[in-house]
């Protein structure tokens, strides 16, 4: 089962939705850690509630070293899931200057990403490219690609209370490795789920060496109106560790990315060009 990233909600990372309300216990106290860790994580996709369609506009900030002064980017982002399981996203950057991302997400097989400069022909971003930066920001390719369960291992890590959006908010942690499919650029995450209604709230990954090196937050979630009311989360941070040898108090001073949504409108208020989707349009 191949399902959208957890955390990455803008841009091309496609956006987080609230679960619904939980309507039994999502393992047994008899489960080893590695069942129950699979069960919330299934339970994570399983009571997703996502809306057919979205167009956005989106800010990107980006600090690398001097918080005075900001990289800011802007794009308009496009998105659709289709009834055969494939989501298509066109991410268009229209400040400060003009290029296009567009992303093909399937059920059965990895993403397929293409990037379009405002000169040059379109470049397909694969294998190990995926593990680079996005614009000179800090996230990934890696990090924007949707997720296959079946290559990734959960472990149960037990229940926390983490802040969110300023409140103290009770969350399973999760541990997650890669254990097949394309190489990653982490050696693992710990994925941190709020309990009230399955939301992935926060990220945490290491490198290969097995060092702490970043945090990604949502950090603001907004009810949007479509067919139904969906929460999204409109603003998200990732933050890179400056020092990895005390990471609760170096992470993300210097070295982040926030991305803001807005202008969101989903389902049939998103009437888009099917066109936008094609590589030849690119």
């Amino acid at each position: 089962m191949r399902i959208r990233p957890a955390l990455s909600a803008i841009v091309l990372f496609s956006t987080t939705y609230a679960a619904s309300a939980q309507a039994a216990p999502l393992f047994l106290a008899s489960d080893s850690d590695l069942v129950k860790g699979r069960k919330i994580m299934e339970a994570v996709d399983d009571y997703v509630a996502s809306p057919d369609a979205m167009i956005s506009e989106t800010t990107m900030l980006i600090v690398k070293g001097d918080r005075d002064n900001p990289i800011v980017k802007r794009f308009k982002t496009f998105w659709r899931e289709y009834p055969d399981g494939v989501t298509k996203t066109l991410s268009e950057m229209v400040y400060p200057s003009r290029l296009k991302i567009l992303r093909y997400s399937y059920s059965d097989r990895s993403d397929e990403i293409w990037l379009k400069l405002s000169s040059g022909s379109p470049k397909r971003i694969s294998g190990s490219e995926k593990q680079g930066y996005v614009q000179n920001s800090h996230f990934t390719y890696e990090d924007m690609e949707s997720e296959d369960r079946d290559e990734y291992e959960y472990r149960y890590l037990g229940e926390v209370s983490i802040s969110v959006e300023g409140r103290d908010t009770p969350c399973y942690r999760i541990e997650s490795r890669k254990i097949r499919g394309e190489e990653s650029r982490y050696s693992k995450s710990q994925i941190y789920v709020r309990k009230e209604d399955l939301f992935v709230v926060r990220r945490d990954m290491w490198d290969e060496n097995g060092n702490p090196h970043k945090t990604q937050r949502v950090l603001q979630t907004a009810p949007i109106r479509g067919r139904e009311t969906y929460t999204i989360a409109v603003k998200v941070g990732v933050g890179l560790v400056d020092d990895p040898t005390t990471p609760s108090t170096d992470e993300g001073r210097n070295q982040y990315t926030i991305m803001e949504m807005s202008g969101i409108r989903v389902d049939d208020a998103a009437r888009m060009d099917e066109t936008l989707f094609r590589k030849e349009s690119l």
